[in-house]
């Protein structure tokens, strides 16, 4: 089981995280460390189409970051298209990838907690002033104010990843995954989360080949 935090940074510099927790299995033909995908399809299910194309670009990132060659799945079967399973099939055998990774998002729910009220006294300052045998004493407080108050509502997101070997279509791996983040976070941050855990695991598991990716230098002028 692993669990992992994505982290965005606010305007504010304010720093808060996505935490994704990935609990996967591989299946015993696949666990000796023979088979390591080059080049893969990536697909999103069971979402909205703005999730869908967020997390597809997002997941193709991550993969290229690993060395996999990654191609989005509605840059293969638009959503605008009604392709047989037949058809899809071909398709995506013709790109050469040698697996299809698929999410699919599962039940979406929020959590709602309650902020109490927090009252702030004002700060009392006094001045003295004075002339000769007299003195006076000037007093201001500044006005107190109260935090809280409100009810937050955190999503919580539950999915379920697989990869499919394209060449016998049997499943090599699978993995079940819950995010959750801050109030702000979007159920598309929580997606691109879970989908990034899952697919650490995957080089975790050795299913993703290791390698040293070279910085090319930059030109001398």
């Amino acid at each position: 089981m692993r669990i992992i935090s994505y982290c965005l940074v606010s305007v504010l510099l304010l720093t808060a995280c996505v935490m994704s927790d990935t609990t996967s299995f591989v299946d015993p033909d696949y666990s000796d460390g023979g088979y390591q995908i080059t080049k893969t399809v990536v697909k999103i299910d069971g979402a909205t189409l703005k999730e869908v194309l967020s997390a597809e670009t997002a997941l193709v990132e991550k993969f290229s970051s690993l060395g996999v060659d990654a191609i989005k799945y509605t840059d293969l079967i638009p959503p605008t298209r009604d392709y047989s399973e037949k058809e899809a099939a071909k398709i995506i055998k013709d790109t050469g990838a040698d697996s299809l990774f698929i999410t699919m998002v599962g039940e979406k729910s929020e959590i709602e907690s309650f902020v109490p009220p927090t009252y702030h006294a004002g700060t009392t300052t006094s001045y003295i002033s004075g002339y000769g045998n007299f003195a006076t004493v000037n007093t201001y407080t500044s006005p107190g104010y109260t935090t809280g108050g409100y009810t937050t509502s955190e999503p919580i997101m539950a999915t379920k990843s697989l990869l499919i070997d394209l060449s016998n279509g049997n499943t090599v791996w699978q993995a079940d995954g819950t995010s959750s983040g801050e109030s702000f976070h979007s159920y598309v941050d929580l997606l691109i989360s879970s989908g990034k855990s899952a697919i650490t695991d995957l080089h975790t598991k050795g299913l993703i080949q290791t390698v040293d990716l070279i910085e090319t230098p930059d030109p001398k002028i």
